[in-house]
């Protein structure tokens, strides 16, 4: 308890003499959120009014058996302003890649690469940033497209090695800003009915569930066409086998051009000049933003009773403090200082309050102070000289205080003889 007491006298003497001493909050840190896979609403947080994104779209995956490699896919960034607290903004990573294509040899294609990125709408209908994903690898054919701006390259055909001398599946085409990439053909040589060929499917706009989807590889076909690219997401590569090659997955194409309400701003954005990610399955967003100092407005009251007592009286002063919010305050102080008319008796608080007292300043200390609560404290003195009795009272936290005119609170008593 002494220890508590000069703790009391030292930290708060200043607050008692008819001034709070403020504690200042730690600078406030960049707060960051990483998401790797699938969709999900982000909620603003209090204070928050502009975040950094940075958005990585897959690689697309390399084709089997020597197959073509994956295309890259593309790192953008910008930092989106004009945010409010409580607003949502909707985050997919690693959505929308193309499904691969399979020959009859078992030989499949590289799988799209999932694009990542943000949007103002659930449907991604006012999508703000997407970083696209590369196309897959074609089995034992040509090379997935790599994602760009304003279109995803397309993919590569197959090399056509067989025997006969005809081509291999064509690659399927990028996707654009508009309209998803065109699935590749099938070889030349291929006899429908015959080897099972396939071309590959078109690349799907976006939907609810994220960034458009690149088409899928020819299925079942010896030299099936690579998949388009969706508008964002990679085209899977076409099948192939030992003879007829499968053509790569056209790119998806990367967004940066907001369609944005009036007070909001998407700045510092890398659609230009983007990044590459080579690696497949490895898309992610992450968003940095700062909140700021937590702040807590602490507001304290005085009752004394009775309001007049002779020498040798006693008198009790309630203390009443209450945390305005927004957050909690945590290290609360609450003092009394008492003038040369008073001594204190005693002291004792509500919420886990630990009090102590020296002979005029009484005071308790609070772990913590929820958002909207209340906390008392109740100080017993004694009158030992006569004269108009000045007493005042203060508190403080560790968190900021946006007024802090209602940290100090005081109430008068007359002491006769």
């Amino acid at each position: 308890m002494k220890s508590l007491t000069r703790m009391i006298t030292a930290g708060v003497a200043s607050a008692c003499a008819l001034a709070v001493v403020m504690i200042g909050a730690d600078p406030a840190l960049a707060d960051t959120q990483t998401f790797t896979s699938g969709c999900t609403t982000w909620t603003v947080p209090s204070g928050v009014t502009s975040v950094a994104i940075q958005a990585t779209g897959s690689a697309g995956q390399a084709g089997t058996s020597g197959g073509g490699p994956g295309g890259s896919g593309d790192v953008v960034s910008g930092t989106l302003s004009g945010l409010t607290a409580g607003q949502s903004l909707y985050v997919c990573a690693d959505v929308g890649g193309g499904q691969t294509g399979s020959g009859p040899n078992d030989y499949p294609g590289g799988a799209g690469g999932g694009a990542s990125g943000v949007s103002l709408g659930a449907d991604f209908s006012s999508p703000v940033l997407i970083a696209a994903g590369g196309g897959g690898g074609g089995a034992q054919g040509g090379a997935g497209g790599g994602a760009g701006y304003p279109a995803g390259a397309d993919g590569v055909g197959g090399p056509g090695l067989d025997p006969g001398g005809g081509g291999g599946g064509a690659g399927g085409g990028g996707g654009t800003q508009s309209a998803g990439g065109a699935g590749g053909g099938p070889g030349v040589d291929c006899v429908e009915g015959n080897f099972g060929c396939a071309a590959g499917s078109a690349g799907a706009r976006f939907t609810s569930k994220g960034p458009g989807a690149g088409g899928n590889g020819g299925v079942t076909g010896m030299d099936g066409g690579g998949g388009g690219g969706g508008y964002y997401g990679g085209g899977g590569g076409g099948a192939g086998s030992g003879y007829d090659f499968g053509g790569g997955g056209g790119g998806g194409s990367d967004f940066c051009i907001p369609y944005l309400p009036d007070r909001m701003a998407l700045s510092n954005s890398t659609c230009s000049s983007p990044g590459h990610n080579a690696t497949y399955g490895t898309a992610s967003v992450v968003l940095t933003y700062n909140a700021g100092p937590p702040s807590a407005d602490l507001s304290i009251a005085k009752q004394g009773s009775p309001s007049d007592v002779a020498v040798g009286g006693n008198v009790t002063y309630t203390l009443t403090v209450d945390n305005n919010g927004p957050d909690d305050a945590t290290g609360v102080i609450i003092a009394d200082s008492l003038p040369s008319q008073l001594r204190v008796v005693s002291v004792a608080g509500s919420n886990g309050a630990q009090c102590a007292h020296s002979s005029m300043i009484a005071g308790c200390r609070i772990a913590s102070l929820g958002s909207g609560a209340t906390a008392t404290v109740t100080v017993v003195a004694r009158a030992v000289q006569p004269g108009r009795a000045v007493d005042v009272a203060g508190v403080i936290a560790k968190q900021h205080d946006p007024n802090p005119l209602n940290n100090v609170a005081w109430t008068t008593t007359l002491v006769h003889r």
